[in-house]
């Protein structure tokens, strides 16, 4: 049971709060101004499948709020900074994938998940193929074979080719609600992982 004071005390110390014109009060974490390469969920972590689907452990000590509430964007002026919510999800991205590629994008604050309805864009109700407005740009894509690498980024294809990947690629944006009414991210299906990487995928406990 967060609160968005809570959020505002505990990540303080990691960044800074600043009013953005049309968001409100959002946080930037101190990375992104040290390292101007940085992009949400994709440097500092992984993904583990879990009993709540794709879950992004993240390596800093502040990634348990940002990668698993609100949303993330990325401003002309600020750069990438976090919204915050009160919602938990396991991680809140949009997946696309190919029989080669699997791609991950983190989602714009206009995307608004309602447990029993699903999800709205500015308001209107979306279906799961939809694209939020994510271009070939908001895409970390990887090879099925570095998918579940403990670090990810490092195989991150060239912006040259993530266009060309995109192009070709699916959207998968499977979420939904468990028993617990947790959020369950199960984006690209366990059996479509287990095909393509020609691995066992077994959940593990959050």
């Amino acid at each position: 049971n967060v609160t968005y004071n809570y959020f505002y005390d505990s990540l303080s110390p990691y960044g800074t709060w600043i009013e953005v014109e049309g968001y409100g009060r959002c946080w930037q974490p101190s990375v992104v101004v040290l390292q101007s390469d940085w992009r949400p969920y994709r440097q500092g972590g992984r993904w583990i499948y879990t009993d709540y689907g794709w879950y992004w452990q993240s390596d800093y000590s502040w990634g348990w709020a940002p990668f698993h509430y609100g949303r993330w964007f990325s401003h002309p002026r600020w750069g990438w900074c976090w919204r915050p919510d009160t919602i938990w999800g396991p991680a809140w991205v949009s997946w696309r994938y190919t029989d080669a590629y699997c791609g991950w994008a983190p989602l714009p604050p206009a995307a608004i998940y309602s447990p029993g309805f699903g999800f709205t864009y500015f308001g209107s109700s979306v279906g799961w193929s939809f694209g939020f407005g994510l271009g070939w740009d908001c895409y970390a894509f990887v090879s099925w074979g570095h998918f579940r690498h403990h670090h990810p980024h490092r195989y991150c294809e060239p912006p040259h080719h993530a266009r060309e990947i995109y192009r070709g690629s699916h959207v998968a944006n499977h979420i939904r609600v468990g028993r617990d009414h947790r959020i369950i991210n199960d984006g690209i299906g366990a059996d479509r992982v287990r095909q393509f990487t020609k691995t066992d995928v077994r959940p593990v406990r959050v």
